[in-house]
């Protein structure tokens, strides 16, 4: 719910004064450094009301661990399309199959390496 700016400067901050975009930010030299994790983090997408329900979660529990694993046994349809696949290299990298060779078909490859 929208709040209004008095209510926010007297103290009232249960209403957000405008919508929030969130964005994903990644240091810089991660894509090739850590692939991996530079592509999950580039995935993520996650509703307002998901974000609101983790936050009030957290609140009402204080327990972070617990709120997590509660929250990925509930979700696993929302964050499994986060994991990147095995062979979407980032750029630079190239396609291999498992003892590392390289390959030129998708279909015989398993990984990515440098």
């Amino acid at each position: 719910p929208e709040g209004s700016t008095q209510s926010w400067t007297s103290g009232d901050k249960s209403k957000i004064l405008t919508k929030v975009e969130l964005q994903n930010y990644a240091a810089a030299q991660l894509e090739t450094s850590a692939s991996g994790a530079y592509r999950l983090a580039s995935n993520l997408k996650i509703s307002s009301q998901q974000m609101e329900d983790l936050l009030l979660d957290f609140k009402r529990e204080g327990d972070l661990d617990a709120v997590t694993c509660k929250w990925l046994k509930a979700n696993r349809e929302t964050w499994t399309q986060w994991m990147p696949s095995e062979t979407s290299c980032a750029a630079g990298m190239g396609l291999a199959d498992l003892s590392g060779a390289f390959v030129q078909q998708l279909s015989g490859a398993s990984t990515c390496v440098w």
